[in-house]
């Protein structure tokens, strides 16, 4: 077909091509596709009529330049390696405070009280939060809830000697405070969404743990399964991928750098047993391998992660 017929494809053959785009999560490439001509669009579902329907929404990617020097942002898809960089000017309008492994930018106001907002990377949507974000806040997740068309902000304060709290909160609501005393006394905690949960890590001396949140009845359970998944862990922040994806590395697991003298351990820490192994060692920015190549496994703790010690 002539270049100049692709833009009078039936609608239903357009519909038809824009949805398997939404169906294997290309949002991006939905985007693009909407914006070749003017009657691709008028065939298509705009996402400001939709902003927070459920197909629109970013899934499995992961941001991995967080130290913002301009506009442009690298995003990966976990699930299909994907690499897509975006130009977001929006940005310099807010105070950054995390990204989510769904994709979306946790931001403020800058403007006090400073409150909460998510921001679509691949639509623009802003979905904004009466809840606002103060000094104390540790860490944040935006993870989705069936009762609500917005995701659920959820986000970890603690102060140094002071017991840590997680709390959630859906557009227009102030917080929940979820009660669990190990999370109060404990030193780190981390959320993360996998595979459509949102769990809580806690860093032990030897090992860690796992909870998983639910949202609609407001409670925290602890979790010995994470099913086909793995978790690479550093101190601030984690990533969940799809174990089947990368022969190497182990479903069930949780990866993380473990720093015991001057060295980085890598370990791995098999949930279903509860047992850490050392996979591989690090001395002074050297590897030394203690059994096989971890070559996926090292990308995903230096590259993503930024192989922050335990």
């Amino acid at each position: 077909m002539p270049s100049a017929g692709w833009s009078s494809l039936p609608p239903d053959v357009v519909r038809l091509i824009a949805g398997c785009l939404l169906d294997t999560n290309d949002v991006n490439y939905y985007m693009d596709f909407r914006a070749v001509c003017p009657s691709w669009r008028s065939a298509t579902d705009d996402p400001k009529d939709d902003p927070t329907g459920l197909r629109f929404r970013p899934r499995r990617w992961i941001i991995i330049d967080e130290l913002f020097q301009n506009d442009s942002r690298l995003l990966v898809n976990t699930a299909t390696g994907r690499v897509v960089r975006k130009e977001l000017p929006l940005l310099n309008r807010y105070f950054f405070i995390a990204t989510t492994h769904g994709g979306f930018f946790v931001l403020a106001n800058k403007e006090p009280p400073h409150a909460a907002l998510v921001l679509n990377p691949f639509t623009g949507h802003i979905i904004r939060y009466k809840a606002p974000v103060t000094p104390w806040m540790r860490d944040a997740a935006a993870a989705v809830s069936a009762s609500s068309p917005a995701p659920t902000l959820v986000f970890v304060f603690g102060r140094r000697c002071v017991q840590h709290e997680v709390c959630a909160c859906q557009s227009l609501c102030e917080f929940i405070v979820f009660v669990c005393l190990l999370l109060r006394l404990a030193k780190t905690i981390i959320l993360v969404e996998s595979a459509g949960e949102l769990l809580i890590i806690i860093k032990l001396k030897k090992g860690v743990e796992v909870f998983r949140m639910d949202i609609e009845r407001h409670i925290i359970e602890h979790a010995e399964n994470i099913g086909n998944r793995a978790i690479f862990l550093s101190d601030y922040k984690c990533m969940a991928v799809a174990a089947d994806k990368f022969p190497s590395i182990g479903a069930n697991c949780i990866y993380y750098a473990k720093s015991l003298d001057l060295s980085n351990d890598m370990y791995k820490y098999n949930l279903k047993f509860g047992r850490e192994e050392r996979i591989s060692e690090v001395m002074y920015g050297r590897e030394e391998e203690t059994s096989g190549p971890h070559a996926i496994i090292e990308f995903l703790l230096f590259e993503s992660l930024g192989f922050c010690r335990y």
